[in-house]
């Protein structure tokens, strides 16, 4: 009623042409009402255990940063920052944000653990035409079902269990508290929290295991001093 108030005095040259009364207020959206969907620790364990290194930084950075999947399609290395010794951030550009506006994503210990075997200095950090193929097929070959954006939902509700604070997981996701609240969280105990936070890759075989999975017919050979 006010905006169409708005424009009648508008048109009728009691208000500069171009006033919007309405101008930054959000418009009203009716509540969300549907199941927010995660996973569990073990289900991301499944899902990224044994799934082609092309697309385990996709779902690590998907389930410990809670980037959009259009954002981490649009990431770069460079934009990647794993310090060995210090804490390391993700940078979501303003030009490849949502909301058009530069933020910094904590890279946990566990996310860092993942990403370091496949880091690059730079270039896409995933380069799949239609990465929605490749994680519907990953989740049919682990026998954890995909779930629409329980990746990210999984990453804001932990986090939340994880720091208690809203604000700032909504800082670090790039909403508002308020749709954080309403469209993403899932309330977990933070013992649950500490679990997902910990989820880490398999450790390399060791040199005894890596023999003897050699093929029967291959022959070690013994170099004489």
């Amino acid at each position: 009623m006010l905006g169409c108030f708005n424009r009648r005095l508008v048109l009728r040259g009691y208000l500069a042409k171009g006033m919007d009364w309405l101008e930054g207020v959000e418009k009203y959206k009716s509540p969300n009402h549907e199941e927010i969907t995660t996973y569990t620790p073990d289900e991301i364990t499944k899902l990224l255990t044994g799934a082609d290194k092309r697309l385990v930084p996709f779902l690590a950075i998907g389930a410990f940063a809670g980037l959009r999947h259009w954002e981490i399609s649009r990431l770069d290395w460079a934009e990647v920052e794993l310090n060995d010794h210090a804490e390391s951030f993700i940078e979501v550009r303003a030009a490849k944000s949502k909301n058009k506006v530069r933020r910094l994503v904590r890279v946990h210990d566990n996310l860092k653990a993942w990403l370091l075997p496949l880091r690059e200095d730079s270039g896409a950090v995933s380069d799949y035409a239609n990465v929605t193929k490749q994680l519907l097929a990953r989740g049919k070959s682990s026998g954890v079902a995909w779930k629409k954006n329980a990746l990210r939902h999984s990453f804001i509700s932990y986090r939340v269990a994880e720091c208690a604070d809203v604000p700032r997981t909504a800082d670090e996701a790039g909403n508002s508290p308020a749709i954080i609240k309403e469209s993403y969280l899932r309330r977990v105990k933070p013992e649950l929290a500490k679990e997902w936070f910990a989820v880490m890759p398999p450790p390399p075989p060791k040199k005894k295991e890596r023999e003897e999975r050699l093929p029967k017919n291959v022959i070690k050979l013994k170099v004489a001093a």
